[in-house]
């Protein structure tokens, strides 16, 4: 059991100390630091002349101009070069043979039986002609090599054994 009267002086003991540190503090911040000090004892003789003051406020004042400078700075956006977009094509093509035969002038040409799946049809090619936009570059013995700009495609005979 607590004993009433200890616990009243513990509590006047506790505001007794409180009251002390607060006083404590007024009073440190009532005391002038060190820098003041220095300040109120530093001798009239050597203080700058009133244009030496005034120059050197005039130097401290801040300007409106400093208020518009970008703090915050955005590189600026490159500017992008709008391309067409290039149209994805897949070579849907087949290579079902490769044939001769004679022109006109009683030549041997070589020629490619291309399948497109796109148009259904069968299209019988020899060099320099077309179809869909492929050329056919060359002809060898078991492929057709296509050409659409740059881009080479080469199409291939499948072997006849299945695996």
């Amino acid at each position: 059991m607590i004993n009433p009267t200890s616990h009243h002086r513990f509590h006047l003991l506790l505001r007794a100390c409180v009251s002390f540190a607060v006083l404590c503090v007024l009073v440190w911040a009532a005391l002038p630091s060190q820098e003041d000090s220095a300040m109120l004892d530093a001798p009239v003789i050597g203080r700058p002349a009133e244009n030496e003051i005034s120059s050197e406020i005039e130097e401290r004042i801040v300007s409106v101009s400093a208020f518009e400078v970008n703090l915050w700075h955005r590189p600026p956006v490159e500017v992008l070069k709008r391309v067409a977009p290039v149209k994805a094509t897949r070579v849907a093509f087949e290579l079902l043979a490769i044939s001769s035969g004679l022109d006109e002038t009683g030549q041997q040409i070589s020629y490619g039986v291309i399948y497109d799946p796109i148009d259904d049809q069968v299209h019988t090619l020899s060099i320099g002609q077309s179809v869909n936009g492929y050329t056919v570059s060359e002809i060898q013995s078991d492929a057709v090599v296509l050409r659409y700009g740059t881009k080479e495609t080469k199409l291939m005979l499948e072997s006849g054994e299945g695996g």
